[in-house]
């Protein structure tokens, strides 16, 4: 099981949020089971979606690993020695120890918020909002969304979502899975 939800990280605020970020970058954090998949398998997915090598190394929009406890970044800063090593080039994405800070609940599942109608039909079988935000079935459908996964996998999904005909046909035809 992986989860993800959106937040700040890499910065000393105590309270960053959107409109006052300060020194925190926004980043996305993922749950994950270390029996299922590795942080080894999680990180070779993650260079293989991002540049490690690029990258402004300042403000919100900064690539940064972010290790909430010291034995995690020790991990984070051990992986991407690894990475130059086996590359021979200098990694610009930062790894940074500190607490993350969930993002404000309008920022959660963000491109599936924008599938108003599935947004809303899913929502219908949570307790509440933030239930639905920390779902598995909201965590894979915005990745789906997103360009995440694939169209077999999608389609074997949606039906099991308690969808309308109509939500399920939107999100087929919406959605940029591969």
């Amino acid at each position: 099981m992986v989860r993800t939800e959106a937040g700040y990280g890499g910065g000393l605020s105590p309270r960053p949020s959107y409109h006052d970020l300060e020194e925190h970058a926004e980043i996305v954090r993922v749950e994950y089971d270390p029996q299922v998949v590795s942080l080894e398998e999680l990180l070779d997915l993650f260079w293989s979606h991002h540049d490690p090598f690029h990258g402004s190394g300042r403000g919100q929009y900064r690539a940064l690993l972010l290790g909430e406890t010291p034995n995690s970044a020790e991990r984070l800063h051990a992986a991407v020695a690894a990475l130059e090593e086996r590359v021979s080039r200098r990694v610009v994405t930062e790894v940074f120890e500190g607490p993350f800070h969930r993002a404000e609940d309008y920022h959660q599942k963000w491109r599936l918020r924008r599938r108003e109608r599935v947004f809303q039909e899913l929502s219908r079988s949570y307790s509440d909002e933030r239930s639905l935000l920390d779902s598995v079935a909201a965590t894979k459908l915005n990745g789906y969304v997103g360009g995440h996964g694939t169209r077999a996998q999608l389609e074997r999904d949606v039906g099991r979502l308690g969808l309308s005909s109509a939500a399920q046909v939107e999100l087929l035809e919406t959605s940029r899975a591969a």
